[in-house]
């Protein structure tokens, strides 16, 4: 019989002996990936690069996104909150304006928002006719930032005829609003099309990267570092870019009216 109790015992305390190794297994891992995930999160100028590869911009910095209708309607005196200035898209090519470009840029111009107007560039249309659809429609506002030029899209001719239709869009613009326009682009783009010819250009610079000293030696103005940016006001994901500067160098940008 005492045999007999002594097994019985061990087959019933068995599962329990198990669950409670594999139990403690598991709270181990858990604590050890909170370790890692603590080690791999690293201090740059006020910022932090977590393990997750999510940049967090320094908070000194001035706070911006851009827009479009992809974003639906904004709620501005909640988005003025939290961000300093916004690019609204205007234009695409000759003939497309954004569906809701002029309510962006009524809701922005409400508030203490730092704003102004893009157009997307596709050299495939004429340059020309680009400038002067673009110049259309942003010429009842008044914005408080140079416009936009977002290049792209590779050239469709040969480099030379780009970058000359380039300069007529950006010296249609400036003859028009008074001040020189950005260029945005992304990294690469900008090193093999763009850098060698408007470098005298101010510079939006795009490059969703966790280590901001990558960007250093590039002369942007602001740095688009991600585009799943979570901002109250704008429902779901958004672009979201820091300005190299104070909130007063950002107020002394040119304010521009055609």
């Amino acid at each position: 019989m005492s045999i007999s109790c002594t097994v019985g015992f061990v087959k019933r305390t068995r599962p329990v002996l198990l669950q409670l190794i594999f139990a403690g297994m598991v709270t181990a891992l858990f604590y050890s990936g909170l370790t890692r995930a603590s080690e791999q999160k690293t201090t740059t100028n006020n910022s932090t690069v977590s393990g997750s590869g999510q940049w967090n911009a320094p908070v000194s910095n001035p706070q911006g996104v851009d827009i479009s209708h992809y974003q639906g309607v904004v709620n501005w005196s909640v988005v003025a909150e939290e961000i300093d200035f916004v690019f609204i898209k205007a234009t695409e090519g000759e003939k497309y304006v954004d569906p809701r470009f002029h309510a962006n840029m009524g809701g922005a111009q409400q508030g203490s928002l730092q704003f102004a107007p893009y157009h997307f560039y596709l050299p495939s249309e004429d340059p020309e006719a680009q400038a002067k659809h673009f110049i259309d429609q942003i010429k009842d506002y008044q914005f408080s930032l140079p416009p936009v030029l977002d290049i792209e899209v590779a050239p469709t001719q040969d480099e030379a005829s780009f970058h000359r239709d380039v300069q007529i869009w950006l010296q249609l613009v400036a003859d028009s609003s008074g001040c020189t326009p950005i260029i945005y682009s992304n990294k690469s783009f900008w090193q093999r099309y763009l850098k060698q010819h408007f470098s005298h250009y101010p510079l939006w610079i795009s490059d969703y990267t966790t280590d901001p000293e990558s960007i250093e030696n590039m002369a942007w103005l602001f740095w688009q570092y991600s585009q799943q940016g979570q901002v109250d006001g704008i429902g779901g994901p958004v672009d979201k870019s820091i300005f190299k500067g104070s909130v007063e160098d950002l107020a002394g940008q040119e304010s521009c009216h055609l």
